[in-house]
Parts: C-alpha cells; sequence; structure tokens
C-alpha cells in the first residue's frame, strides 16, 4: 500500500531539486568570443576563471545547503501553511482543520465533513471520505462501550454490599447446611424425650401431664433440652 508523501517530504524535495540547479557546473558560452576581434580575454583565462567559480560554488553550496537545513526550511514551510490554515478557520468554528487537532474528541468527529469541501473527485478525496466514516463508526461503537461501562459500574454498586453474603449462601457443606443439621439433631432428640415423657405416662404418670406441683411437662423438656 503506498502513501502520499507528506508536505515537508515534497518541499524538501522541491528544494533538493533547486539547490542541484545551483549546483550545476557554469559552462563557457557557445558563442565564444572571437580572439581576433576581441584579444583582451583569452580563451584559457576564462576556462580557469570557469573552473575556480564551479569549485567555490559547490563548495558553498554544500556548506550551506545541508540536508538538515533543507528539512528544516521544509517544515517551516509546512508549519506557515497549516498557521494560514488554522487562522483562517477560527472564526467559523471549524476545529477540526486545525493543526494539532485531537480527531478522537467526540465534538471534533462531529465537525467533520462527510466530504473533503475542495476536490470531491481526487483519490485523497475518497480516502478522506473513508476514514471520517470509520472515525465515525470507532466513535459510535465507543459511545456504546461506554454506556456499557457505566451501567456495570451502576450493577456493581448495587451488589457491592452482598460481599459479605456468601458465608451464608445455602451450600453443599456450608454454614447454614450445618446449622440445620444440628437443628435436625436436636429436634430427633427432643422428640426422643417426648417419646418417653408420653411412655412414662401411659405406665400410670397422666398426673405429670396435667399438672405437677413440682414441675410440668415444660419444665420437663426444658430440662430435657438443656441436657442436649
Amino acid at each position: 500500500m503506498t502513501t502520499n508523501p507528506t508536505i515537508p517530504a515534497l518541499k524538501t524535495s522541491f528544494l533538493t531539486t533547486q539547490i542541484s540547479l545551483l549546483s550545476t557546473p557554469l559552462k563557457p558560452s557557445s558563442n565564444p568570443p572571437n580572439p581576433v576581434q576581441d584579444p583582451s580575454i583569452p580563451p584559457k583565462t576564462i576556462t580557469t576563471v570557469l573552473e575556480k567559480t564551479n569549485t567555490l560554488v559547490r563548495q558553498h553550496n554544500k556548506r550551506i545547503f545541508t540536508p538538515q537545513a533543507t528539512r528544516h526550511v521544509a517544515e517551516q514551510i509546512d508549519r506557515l501553511y497549516w498557521n494560514a490554515a488554522a487562522s483562517a478557520s477560527e472564526g467559523h468554528g471549524e476545529e477540526w482543520m486545525r493543526r494539532g487537532v485531537d480527531l478522537s474528541k467526540e465534538e471534533v468527529i462531529e465537525q467533520l465533513p462527510p466530504t473533503w469541501p475542495d476536490d470531491e473527485e481526487s483519490e485523497d478525496a475518497e480516502r478522506y471520505s473513508a476514514l471520517q466514516a470509520r472515525l465515525v463508526e470507532l466513535d459510535d461503537r465507543r459511545s456504546t462501550a461506554r454506556e456499557k461501562v457505566e451501567s456495570y459500574k451502576a450493577l456493581g454498586e448495587l451488589v457491592k454490599g452482598l460481599g459479605d453474603v456468601e458465608g451464608n449462601v445455602v451450600v453443599r457443606g456450608g454454614e447454614v447446611e450445618r446449622e440445620l443439621e444440628r437443628m435436625r439433631l436436636l429436634v430427633l432428640r427432643v422428640m426422643r424425650g417426648v417419646n418417653g415423657l408420653e411412655g412414662r405416662g401411659g405406665d400410670g404418670e397422666e398426673e405429670g401431664w396435667e399438672g405437677d406441683e413440682d414441675g410440668g411437662v415444660e419444665e420437663r423438656v426444658l430440662g430435657i433440652l438443656e441436657g442436649v
């Protein structure tokens, strides 16, 4: 997949081309002066001067127009373009056109037009439309995910108070099951005790159930419970 060159890359290429033109060696004219008509400048002198001039120009360009300097100038041109565009859009509420704007913000994504305003037929315009649609889709998915997170947080707050309930849940071998087993055994023992009392009453001790000065059935049951 090929990517379009950036503005600094284009400007750097342009400046490099111009520097190459400046570094092109000078050549004698195709119509040199006729020594007979103008004997003041010998051809050898012209050749020597041109050679020295070319050497000086080449040294100058190599020293002044370094790759770092060329890149720096290209970045300055790029910055001027962006600053001019940002100044032009400040009064129109078009924040998305400003350089360095955060395109992940919802308000910026909402400002993005579906098509590029200037050239709707170019390849760049098609690429912009595809990227804009992708941003809108991702923003919608982010909103949905944010709503889910908020609902999960609310649910977490509701169940936070149930964090200590786990020990009381009826599970096999749990505290509740053990307590129920103890109560079942207690009931069985009480029933055996009561049955024993009833048996003794059947042998002629019914008066003890009617009412006993030394203690009635209630006292006897309590005595059994205390002995459990």
